[in-house]
């Protein structure tokens, strides 16, 4: 169908082509071919059976308001099996298609010999009726653009009924074609989305990739290996500056022990401490680089949290405050690194203690499902400052003691344990830390 389609728009591209080079004088084309399908249509629908059985000619009331249109149109129908005229015919169209004893017309084209209009003809077409098959012909019909518009009209529906089918057999194959596919596409966005700072080391599929797809995979892979080799090389450089600062802190702490015990030398020490547990907490950041929480050991995070409490109180009695724990003090089991949780808790308390006012108390509270609160009665941390706290350096003012490096390791090693942390507000006032492990 869409080939009758393409040929009528060339038929109607070749008659425009002739008009505009004034060709159509000449007898074989002419624009009024375009009248003939309604002309046989409107023939058609007035056959009529009468009282006595027989098939007649009764012009419907399209056909006599296409008469008025055309005053040189004239119409017939035949029975193909006496070749008699049926009642209702034009006589001179009738006489001038005389001699139809000898053949069975299937499609005739002619012109009537003796006309003054040289664009005049007709046309001879059998056609199946509900009344059964009988010969129909027009002459004289002409061209009218509302019939090219409603024959156009006409094949594009029907094309595009005839292609429905077609069309939504397409659209399947197509859809079902480009998702097998895109499968590996998918399967690789799936393993992308699983790639973090601890697993650059991992790498796309570029087996059974679509050949459009593959360079961008295969480029993709190329950046998380160059991403990798420079994570590695900043690691190896964080891991052996901190290694390297263990000996000279170690020595400024070993004279600090020999220096007068006053409150300058206690203040000195206490610092010295802060600073050589950043450098322990830079070297457990960088050995547990690429490890997870399970290739880890289980250990009683209760008992080591208790534990870092008991280190803790009498520095902390030093400093004119308290601490309590409140929670378990044994069975709360987790998967990690001793030293890198040692690191957390003693952090947290460390720096609960630098912001409890003297003669507060710094409540550290454990639950039985791995989440542990460090909770200080100071300034807090205001809610726009949240967000930037555990970032590196980050420091709200340049009068706030420390380097800005401790919160940012913990988070780092917290999130290398399988961990979260966050901060909140203290009720009443204050900072509450809460670090949360999985069981």
């Amino acid at each position: 169908m869409a080939g009758q389609f393409i040929s009528y728009a060339l038929t109607l591209t070749g008659h425009l082509a002739l008009v505009m080079s004034g060709a159509l004088s000449a007898p074989e084309e002419s624009w009024n071919d375009f009248g003939q399908e309604e002309a046989l249509q409107l023939i058609e629908k007035s056959l009529a059976i009468g009282a006595d059985g027989a098939a007649h000619i009764e012009p419907t009331v399209e056909l006599r308001d296409l008469e008025l249109r055309t005053p040189t149109l004239k119409f017939a129908a035949f029975d193909p099996k006496t070749n008699a005229a049926l009642p209702g015919s034009s006589h001179d169209l009738v006489v001038a298609l005389g001699g139809r004893d000898r053949t069975t017309t299937l499609f005739y084209q002619f012109r009537i010999s003796g006309e003054v209009e040289d664009d005049l003809r007709g046309v001879e077409q059998l056609v199946a009726t509900p009344f059964g098959k009988y010969s129909i012909a027009a002459y004289g019909y002409r061209f009218a653009w509302k019939q090219v518009v409603l024959d156009l009209y006409r094949d594009i529906v029907r094309v595009f009924k005839q292609m429905i089918p077609m069309f939504c057999v397409t659209v399947a194959v197509g859809w079902i074609t480009l998702r097998r596919g895109l499968q590996p596409l998918r399967k690789a966005a799936d393993q992308a989305r699983g790639i973090d700072a601890e697993s650059l080391n991992q790498r796309l599929p570029e087996s059974d990739m679509p050949n459009e797809v593959a360079p961008f995979v295969v480029a993709i892979n190329d950046a998380l290996a160059r991403v990798d080799a420079g994570v590695a090389r900043q690691r190896r450089f964080n891991a052996n500056a901190a290694h390297e600062l263990r000996t000279p802190i170690a020595i400024l702490v070993a004279c600090v022990e020999t220096m007068r015990d006053d409150a300058s030398s206690r203040e000195l020490r206490r610092h010295l401490d802060h600073l050589q547990n950043i450098v322990e907490q830079l070297l457990i950041s960088a050995r547990l680089s690429g490890r997870t929480p399970k290739s880890e050991a289980p250990l009683d995070f209760a008992a080591l949290v208790l534990a870092k409490v008991a280190d803790y109180t009498p520095l902390i009695m030093e400093n004119e405050r308290a601490i309590a724990f409140e929670g378990p003090s044994t069975g709360v089991m987790v998967r990690g690194d001793r030293r890198a949780l040692e690191s957390v808790v003693a952090n947290l308390i460390d720096n609960a203690l630098r912001a409890e006012p003297k003669g507060g108390t710094v409540q550290v509270r454990l639950t039985s499902e791995a989440t542990l609160e460090v909770i200080d009665h100071g300034e807090g941390v205001a809610e726009s400052d949240r967000s930037m706290i555990f970032e590196p350096f980050w420091r709200k003012s340049e009068a706030t003691p420390g380097t800005g490096l401790g919160l940012a390791i913990v988070k780092e090693i917290v999130e290398i344990q399988g961990g979260k942390i966050s901060v909140d507000e203290t009720r009443g006032g204050g900072a509450t830390f809460s670090v949360a492990f999985q069981r």
